[in-house]
């Protein structure tokens, strides 16, 4: 599942201590923003991609499928994202470039290769 906080502020200040997290999410989702909420929320999973990318699309839409909680980072729209992918690359922006928490890196894999560094 989606949940993202990037990088990109939402259009209005929020002042209220007491926020619901639903609704700025989906707020988010509708208007295809990210946002930062006090620095963020990190996810165990951080995939690297851009919106135009089939693989990209294949391995989002296998994680929605199955629930998995994923940070994105566009690289069409993240300099630095674009940069890191590409060090990581061999100075090559090959997306989607899915980094997980234990280090381990798959770069456009397969929905079998997901299913099986996810243990699902």
């Amino acid at each position: 599942m989606y949940k993202n906080p990037g990088r990109v502020q939402l259009a209005h200040s929020i002042t209220s201590d007491n926020i619901n997290l639903y609704h700025i999410y989906h707020y988010a989702m509708y208007n295809n923003v990210i946002k930062t909420l006090n620095g963020g929320i990190t996810m165990d999973i951080k995939m690297y991609g851009t919106t135009w990318c089939g693989d990209c699309k294949r391995a989002k839409a296998f994680f929605e499928l199955h629930h998995v909680e994923y940070d994105w980072f566009d690289t069409d729209l993240d300099k630095e994202s674009e940069d890191y992918v590409k060090s990581l690359n061999n100075g090559n922006r090959v997306v989607p470039t899915i980094i997980f928490k234990d280090g381990s890196m798959l770069v456009e894999p397969s929905d079998k290769e997901l299913a099986d560094q996810l243990g699902i």
